[in-house]
């Protein structure tokens, strides 16, 4: 049991007699916190509705509270107890407090009346005192109670919370006592030497809320009032800052749309526990609005809500973790001022912020479809339209058709978690097509992007605009796993050329937006004649300091971004749960690194990627590519004993290679087919590649 001192309200447990009700208690004023306009103080509240509160409180395990006054001085305590189920004017409570001394209490103190708190409203009852013991007390109930305070603001009692206090390095550990967005109450301890004295309250104070483990807050507060206590003081702050800044600000935001009928948002509060449903007024691929009164706010700038409900009106949901980054006045209405409170999506899985975009896609343009399950014919039909599958390109799809068939059903019809497809159609006819896979642990492949000729700066740069839009709205959450996008291209391609490649060369630096090329020819293993590799060259698995190796080389060579999206580093985890994730699909996703050594000196580096034939239409995700990082050394012999070696991964009976660097093919004596040029953006810097992408797309759109 704690006891109170006249204004001292620290030194009582979470449901205590604070200042306000003191002077309820004595001076019988309202509460310091009340003011709704026009709203009657000290309303009476007959039996009957006293009961059906009491049984609320019983319904949801929640007590009510004991005031007892001292005899002789002008002091109050408060005991914490659970009532039983009541039926008439009779009202049993058992104590909450294990080995309560009863005697002792009695001896000093007589009671007064019981509270009952219900979200703003606070119902005092003199009730009579029947029987008291060390396990319950049994009270009378009054014909009528009378209702002492209506705060402006309604305060939620809180458990299980953490709060620490910082201040010029003491950190003070706690609990939160109840909440309201406005302020909130937290009671702290100290252990000597510690005083609260170490605390300044006319400087900010950094408070940190958590639960389980995890922080549910952090922000900069103001000491507003505190207790007397000397080892454990209750302090109320508030927040100094009402908008918070999660992600570096973009120049290019998502576009927040409303949507008719709006979604509601539905969660659990996380400091005290119950759930909360709010209208979204809009939404963005990146975060949505909430709003609420005023005087019922619980939605602070810098709170995380872990998980978050998104309900649309047919019934589905779309579930996200999430943290408000602001609150501001939006409206005022006659019960009150409308705050709007902008939530910024943390987390999100893949399948449901696919769903998202998809929606927020149709409801800008009808005729925009994101990774919906689509007809292969009419697919199929498209791709031989546009010219996308040329005669060359066909003699490999013709070979391996069967298989090809049963991966695009896969990919186009499961909505899997490792690939996106973008389709732009008019009256049910697909006018422009673009797709992406993600192909190494944090780095997406862009490709297959075709239109129909007649039509291309429509469709074609429709399906572009969607693919950036979702790369803009999709790259910070972790859950998709998009820290870069690259793609390959023939540099004789005018459009991916003058896209791709002219964004690497406009923002110039290789560090954001990198440009590599690389050699491509055909690998036979089952054609390479010859014993292995001659005498002194050992081809083994790469070791650490293989890659350490690569790395200083390829950024002597390039200064771009391969070792790094390719997940080349030396500490890059092996690829277990992409890999899984590829298997779970019936899918293959196989990498394997090979050093190549004379003497064991290193002369190249071997990455051997395996996926299904036909993932990518050129089959540049099944393929080899060769880094000759000392071409002194190597010749035509011992690099196609080597991809001879390591071709015995694959199963198909020719293999593409890609050598870099490009140049030295003519010196090691290959055949280049043709080259490919490699783009890598690093998602940090797409506004740099956007106001590139802006202007040459409204040339293109012009032209």
């Amino acid at each position: 049991m704690d006891r109170a001192q006249p204004n001292s309200p620290s030194t009582l447990p979470s449901a205590e007699v604070g200042p306000g009700e003191k002077e309820q208690l004595t001076k019988g004023r309202a509460h310091a916190d009340t003011g709704h306009p026009g709203k009657p103080k000290h309303r009476q509240i007959s039996r009957q509705q006293i009961i059906n509160k009491i049984n609320l409180l019983n319904f949801q395990e929640r007590p009510l509270s004991l005031i007892f006054r001292h005899h002789k001085y002008d002091r109050f305590i408060r005991l914490a107890a659970r009532p039983l189920p009541c039926k008439d004017n009779q009202l049993v409570c058992t104590w909450e407090q294990e080995e309560l001394n009863i005697n002792k209490i009695c001896s000093a103190y007589r009671f007064e009346c019981f509270h009952i708190t219900l979200q703003d409203n606070l119902i005092e009852v003199k009730a009579r005192v029947e029987a008291l013991t060390e396990r319950q007390i049994r009270l009378l109930l009054p014909e009528t109670g009378r209702e002492i305070g209506a705060r402006t603001t309604i305060r939620h009692e809180c458990h299980d919370v953490t709060a620490f206090l910082f201040q010029n390095g003491a950190l003070f550990c706690g609990k939160l006592v109840d909440f309201c967005a406005q302020r909130f109450r937290i009671v702290l301890e100290c252990s000597p030497p510690q005083t609260f004295l170490w605390i300044d309250p006319e400087r900010p104070v950094d408070i940190v809320l958590a639960s389980d483990g995890d922080t549910l807050y952090s922000g900069d507060c103001k000491v507003i009032s505190q207790g007397e206590g000397k080892l454990r003081r209750h302090f109320v702050v508030e927040p100094a800052q009402w908008q918070c800044r999660r992600f570096k600000p973009k120049e290019f935001r998502s576009l927040r749309l409303q949507i008719t009928p709006s979604p509601n948002g539905m969660f659990v509060h996380p400091f005290f526990g119950r759930t909360i449903q709010l209208k979204v007024h809009d939404i963005s691929g990146c975060g949505f609005s909430l709003e609420e009164y005023e005087h019922e706010a619980i939605l602070l700038p810098g709170m995380i809500i872990p998980r978050i409900e998104l309900q649309f009106s047919d019934g589905s949901t779309i579930r996200c973790m999430a943290q408000v980054v602001y609150s501001r006045p939006h409206r005022r209405t006659p019960k009150g001022q409308i705050l709007r409170c902008g939530i910024a999506i943390l987390d999100m899985d893949i399948g449901d912020h696919n769903r998202l975009l998809a929606i927020l896609q149709q409801v800008k343009n009808p005729n925009m479809f994101l990774s919906t399950k689509v007809d292969l014919d009419d697919l199929w039909d498209f791709f031989f339209e546009t010219g996308f599958v040329y005669p060359q390109k066909y003699g490999f799809i013709e070979a391996n058709k069967e298989k090809i068939k049963a991966v695009y059903k896969k990919l186009y019809t499961e909505t899997p978690k490792i690939a996106n497809h973008f389709i732009y159609q008019e009256n049910g006819r697909i006018l422009g097509h673009m797709a992406m896979v993600r192909y190494y642990e944090k780095a997406w492949l862009i490709h297959h992007h075709a239109a129909i000729r007649s039509s291309y700066n429509r469709g074609g740069l429709m399906v572009f605009n969607q693919i950036n839009q979702y790369i803009n709205d999709s790259h910070r959450l972790y859950s998709i796993h998009m820290d870069y996008v690259f793609c390959y291209f023939r540099p004789q391609n005018k459009f991916p050329n003058q896209v791709f490649g002219g964004a690497a060369r406009h923002i110039d630096d290789w560090t954001k937006c990198s440009l590599d090329t690389f050699a491509y020819f055909h690998l036979a293993p089952d054609k390479i004649d010859g014993p292995g590799l001659p005498l002194g060259w050992q081809l083994s698995e790469v070791q650490e300091e293989d890659l350490l190796d690569l790395q200083t080389y390829y950024l002597s060579e390039s200064g771009g971004l391969l070792i790094n999206a390719f997940d080349l580093l030396p500490d890059t985890p092996c690829p277990g749960q992409l890999a899984s994730e590829y298997r779970r699909l019936g899918l293959i996703r196989q990498k394997h690194l090979f050093s190549l050594k004379h003497e064991g000196t290193l002369n190249a580096v071997i990455l051997a990627n395996v996926s299904d034939i036909g993932l990518n239409m050129s089959d540049l995700t099944n393929s080899i590519t060769f880094f000759a990082l000392d071409g002194h050394q190597l010749s035509s012999e011992v690099v196609l004993q080597a991809l001879a070696e390591v071709g015995r991964h694959y199963q198909a009976p020719e293999i593409p290679v890609m050598l870099f660097p490009c140049q030295l093919a003519p010196t090691l004596g290959l055949v280049a087919e043709k080259d490919y040029s490699l783009w890598i953006l690093k998602l940090d810097y797409t506004d740099e590649c956007n106001r590139f992408f802006k202007r040459l797309l409204k040339f293109i759109h012009r032209g």
